[in-house]
């Protein structure tokens, strides 16, 4: 491979990382944000998902800075 069509695999590596991580958080906020608070054990658990999208999308945030 020449350096150029390193740089644009590296370059699109990171963009589709940077994008499925906002999608996971948008996703988790989504889940987590339109929540009515009612002791029904069905809004707990989409709760508990949506933070794990949340916590999905921060991690590959962090991969994409590395």
């Amino acid at each position: 491979m020449s350096e150029a069509s390193r740089r644009w695999a590296g370059t699109t590596g990171w963009i589709l990382l940077v994008l499925a991580s906002m999608i996971l958080i948008g996703i988790g906020l989504e889940r987590t944000l339109f929540f009515v608070w009612s002791p029904e054990p069905a809004m707990f658990e989409a709760a508990r998902t949506g933070g794990l999208y949340v916590d999905a999308g921060c991690a590959l945030s962090l991969a994409a800075a590395v």
